[in-house]
Protein backbone atom coordinates (compact mmCIF):
# COMPACT_ATOMS: atom_id res chain seq x y z
CA UNK A 1 0.00 0.00 0.00
CA UNK A 2 1.35 3.45 -0.90
CA UNK A 3 1.83 6.23 1.67
CA UNK A 4 -0.70 8.33 -0.23
CA UNK A 5 -3.29 5.59 0.33
CA UNK A 6 -2.63 5.57 4.07
CA UNK A 7 -3.20 9.31 4.50
CA UNK A 8 -0.10 9.78 6.67
CA UNK A 9 3.59 9.29 6.12
CA UNK A 10 5.20 6.15 7.47
CA UNK A 11 8.62 7.86 7.42
CA UNK A 12 9.48 9.26 10.86
CA UNK A 13 11.30 12.60 10.96
CA UNK A 14 14.20 11.06 12.87
CA UNK A 15 14.95 8.75 9.91
CA UNK A 16 15.37 11.66 7.47
CA UNK A 17 18.72 12.75 6.06
CA UNK A 18 17.48 15.79 4.09
CA UNK A 19 15.73 18.71 5.80
CA UNK A 20 13.94 21.52 3.97
CA UNK A 21 12.68 24.49 5.96
CA UNK A 22 10.36 27.24 4.74
CA UNK A 23 10.85 30.54 6.55
CA UNK A 24 7.71 32.68 6.16
CA UNK A 25 7.36 36.48 6.36
CA UNK A 26 3.71 37.12 7.23
CA UNK A 27 3.89 40.70 5.93
CA UNK A 28 4.70 39.47 2.39
CA UNK A 29 2.60 36.33 1.82
CA UNK A 30 -0.76 37.89 0.96
CA UNK A 31 -0.17 37.48 -2.79
CA UNK A 32 -0.56 33.68 -2.61
CA UNK A 33 2.73 33.30 -4.51
CA UNK A 34 6.10 32.32 -3.13
CA UNK A 35 6.80 35.96 -2.25
CA UNK A 36 7.75 36.13 1.43
CA UNK A 37 8.70 32.43 1.60
CA UNK A 38 12.37 31.49 1.80
CA UNK A 39 13.45 27.84 1.53
CA UNK A 40 16.73 26.38 2.79
CA UNK A 41 18.02 22.83 3.09
CA UNK A 42 20.95 21.01 4.65
CA UNK A 43 22.34 19.96 1.25
CA UNK A 44 24.31 22.99 0.03
CA UNK A 45 27.55 20.97 0.21
CA UNK A 46 25.95 18.42 -2.16
CA UNK A 47 25.13 21.11 -4.73
CA UNK A 48 21.70 22.43 -3.75
CA UNK A 49 21.04 25.88 -5.21
CA UNK A 50 18.77 28.90 -4.80
CA UNK A 51 19.01 28.73 -0.99
CA UNK A 52 16.95 31.45 0.66
CA UNK A 53 14.53 31.79 -2.25
CA UNK A 54 11.12 30.48 -3.26
CA UNK A 55 12.73 28.21 -5.87
CA UNK A 56 15.13 25.99 -3.91
CA UNK A 57 16.70 23.15 -5.90
CA UNK A 58 17.65 20.34 -3.50
CA UNK A 59 20.32 17.77 -4.43
CA UNK A 60 20.36 14.45 -2.59
CA UNK A 61 20.97 10.76 -3.02
CA UNK A 62 18.33 8.45 -4.43
CA UNK A 63 16.39 6.77 -1.58
CA UNK A 64 17.01 9.72 0.77
CA UNK A 65 14.27 10.42 3.29
CA UNK A 66 13.24 14.08 3.30
CA UNK A 67 11.48 16.18 5.97
CA UNK A 68 9.82 19.58 5.33
CA UNK A 69 8.76 22.11 7.97
CA UNK A 70 7.67 25.76 8.26
CA UNK A 71 9.07 28.40 10.61
CA UNK A 72 7.81 32.00 10.90
CA UNK A 73 10.36 34.79 10.64
CA UNK A 74 8.39 36.54 13.37
CA UNK A 75 7.09 34.01 15.93
CA UNK A 76 4.94 36.77 17.48
CA UNK A 77 2.99 37.60 14.29
CA UNK A 78 -0.13 35.70 15.44
CA UNK A 79 -0.20 33.37 12.42
CA UNK A 80 -0.38 29.58 12.56
CA UNK A 81 1.74 27.96 9.84
CA UNK A 82 1.61 24.51 8.31
CA UNK A 83 2.19 22.67 5.06
CA UNK A 84 -1.04 22.28 3.12
CA UNK A 85 0.35 19.88 0.53
CA UNK A 86 3.37 18.68 -1.38
CA UNK A 87 2.42 17.80 -4.92
CA UNK A 88 3.22 14.82 -7.05
CA UNK A 89 6.60 14.58 -8.73
CA UNK A 90 8.62 12.03 -10.65
CA UNK A 91 11.11 12.19 -7.75
CA UNK A 92 8.79 10.38 -5.36
CA UNK A 93 8.37 7.20 -7.39
CA UNK A 94 6.11 4.28 -6.48
CA UNK A 95 6.21 5.03 -2.73
CA UNK A 96 3.90 7.98 -3.26
CA UNK A 97 4.16 11.68 -2.60
CA UNK A 98 5.23 13.13 0.76
CA UNK A 99 2.58 13.18 3.47
CA UNK A 100 2.06 14.69 6.92
CA UNK A 101 4.19 12.87 9.49
CA UNK A 102 4.20 14.44 12.94
CA UNK A 103 2.91 17.85 13.95
CA UNK A 104 4.53 20.42 11.70
CA UNK A 105 6.38 18.03 9.41
CA UNK A 106 5.85 16.33 6.09
CA UNK A 107 8.12 13.45 5.11
CA UNK A 108 8.78 11.54 1.91
CA UNK A 109 11.43 9.63 0.01
CA UNK A 110 13.29 10.44 -3.21
CA UNK A 111 12.99 7.15 -5.09
CA UNK A 112 13.90 8.18 -8.63
CA UNK A 113 17.14 9.66 -9.95
CA UNK A 114 17.13 12.86 -11.95
CA UNK A 115 15.76 16.39 -11.69
CA UNK A 116 12.02 16.95 -11.14
CA UNK A 117 9.92 19.82 -9.84
CA UNK A 118 7.18 19.67 -7.24
CA UNK A 119 4.57 22.08 -5.96
CA UNK A 120 4.46 23.01 -2.29
CA UNK A 121 1.57 24.93 -0.72
CA UNK A 122 1.70 26.36 2.79
CA UNK A 123 -1.06 27.55 5.12
CA UNK A 124 -0.82 30.79 7.07
CA UNK A 125 -3.86 31.46 9.27
CA UNK A 126 -4.16 34.64 11.29
CA UNK A 127 -6.25 37.74 11.84
CA UNK A 128 -9.32 36.09 10.35
CA UNK A 129 -7.45 35.44 7.09
CA UNK A 130 -6.10 32.32 5.44
CA UNK A 131 -3.21 32.69 3.02
CA UNK A 132 -1.86 29.81 0.96
CA UNK A 133 1.45 30.77 -0.61
CA UNK A 134 2.48 28.24 -3.22
CA UNK A 135 5.62 27.74 -5.26
CA UNK A 136 7.53 25.12 -7.23
CA UNK A 137 10.72 23.62 -5.84
CA UNK A 138 13.08 21.13 -7.42
CA UNK A 139 14.48 17.80 -6.29
CA UNK A 140 17.54 16.21 -7.87
CA UNK A 141 18.14 12.63 -6.79
CA UNK A 142 21.44 11.10 -7.85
Amino acid sequence: MKNSELGASKIPVNSCQVFIIAFVDSSSIQTGTGQGVYFVDNRSSAGSSNEGSASLQTVCSKMSNVAWSVIPLNPNDGFLYSIQSIGSSNSWGPGGQPMAATAGYYTGQVQNAGQAGYQITLNAIGGGNVFQPSTTLGMNGN
